[in-house]
């Protein structure tokens, strides 16, 4: 993926604001098709294709992150459901909280 090497900080340029979020900002520019991508301090400038396939690859790297939180929850309800389990099987429950015999 390389930017788009046109000048688009010509004067004919018009930047068209099409996303904005905490993080930054994504302008294009309907003359020249540069994609104007400003994250804080850095601003990177890609052709139409280039701009698609970095969504693109956010996009895998998003679902794979979300995958892995996922798994790790899953994990942690195991651990906690056969901790649970463990405890209540040998007797530990019953002793620790004695039941009142009418």
């Amino acid at each position: 993926m390389k930017p788009h090497t046109a000048n688009s900080d010509n004067k004919a340029c018009q930047h068209l604001a099409i996303a904005h979020s905490k993080v930054g900002d994504v302008m294009i520019c309907a003359d020249c098709g540069v994609v104007h991508l400003a994250l804080q301090t850095i601003s990177m400038r890609f052709d139409m294709d280039a701009f698609s396939e970095l969504a693109r690859m956010l996009g895998r790297a998003q679902t794979a992150i979300e995958s892995a939180q996922e798994k790790a929850k899953e994990k942690l309800r195991e651990k906690t459901h056969n901790n649970a389990q463990e405890y209540f099987h040998h007797g530990n429950f019953e002793s620790s909280h004695p039941r009142k015999v009418h």
